[in-house]
């Protein structure tokens, strides 16, 4: 986990910035190697993260 910056999760997705990469990524909570979205910038994900809170 040293290559990773946690961000922040909900009930299902790990926030996460991959230092090796350089890119920001949506990770399953229960099986960490699953990525579900990745994202060159911040406001990618955050837009994503917004419109999921939005749907609620």
């Amino acid at each position: 986990m040293s290559d990773y910056l946690v961000l922040g999760d909900s009930e299902m997705d790990v926030f996460v910035f991959e230092i090796s990469s350089n890119k920001y990524q949506i990770r399953d909570r229960q099986v960490f190697d699953n990525i579900y979205e990745e994202y060159l910038s911040f406001d990618g994900m955050l837009r994503y993260a917004l419109e999921l809170m939005l749907q609620d």
